[in-house]
């Protein structure tokens, strides 16, 4: 029971940290002279959210088959 929770809180902490990293990359991209568009953007943020989200998915499955 503690490992879901603990789980929870550590996807809602990567997900909290998501939308700051992309802005960062985004300065540094700028600072290389590069502008990515605001849907480049948003297509890297919801290829990140899919991937932890796979991640987790994949997680959870082990920890069901560990219990049977």
């Amino acid at each position: 029971m503690k490992t879901k929770g603990i789980k929870k809180l550590l996807l809602i902490f990567l997900l909290s940290l998501m939308p700051p990293i992309l802005l960062l990359l985004q300065n540094y991209n700028r600072h290389l002279s590069y502008d990515p568009s605001f849907m480049e953007i948003f297509i890297e943020y919801v290829f990140g959210l899919f991937g932890l989200f796979v991640i987790f998915g994949i997680l959870f499955l082990i920890d069901r088959f560990k219990e049977k």
